[in-house]
């Protein structure tokens, strides 16, 4: 589990244990990928935001976070 795994199937495994593993599995890989896209594109409106800010961010008297 600590290389990566998500489930581990002890044998004999049922055929049901084996369905819920692989379903769990490839829930969680669409999740990931989900995951990811959605923090792209944060990152990108954030850059978009700042790069278009009307008066910049380095404009004399901007505001300093």
């Amino acid at each position: 589990m600590r290389a990566g795994a998500i489930d581990f199937v002890v044998k004999p495994a049922s055929p049901e244990r084996l369905q819920v593993s692989l379903r769990n599995a490839l829930a969680t890989k669409a999740l990931t990928g989900e995951l990811q896209r959605i923090k792209r594109g944060r990152d990108g409106n954030a850059r978009h935001r700042r790069r278009h800010h009307p008066f910049g961010l380095d404009a004399p008297g901007a505001a300093r976070g």
